[in-house]
């Protein structure tokens, strides 16, 4: 009778470790965060831009609020109509 090969397992060992490092801040006395800098600039968040917070289990999900598109309105003037999330539009927060 012949043998049969049994594969053994194959291990992975990583030869190095890659650190990204995360941006930090923290909340002051008053529930305010401050968004780095370069983070801001990156996002193209301007001064007083207007976000939209969500909760995920334990995160936190900061988008920014679409902008407003002008539609037209039955008399056919123009009229603003912001831009809804897929969430809100199921009935979400």
């Amino acid at each position: 009778m012949g043998h049969r090969c049994i594969p053994l397992p194959t291990y992975i060992y990583p030869t190095e470790t890659m650190i990204v490092s995360m941006p930090r801040t923290k909340l002051d006395e008053r529930g305010r965060i401050s968004i780095p800098a370069p983070l801001r600039r990156e996002l193209g968040l301007e001064d007083e831009a207007e976000l939209v917070v969500e909760r995920e289990g334990s995160k936190l999900i900061l988008r920014k609020v679409a902008p407003e598109i002008p539609t037209v309105n039955s008399r056919g003037g123009w009229k603003k109509k912001p831009v809804v999330t897929a969430s809100e539009a199921l009935g979400g927060p």
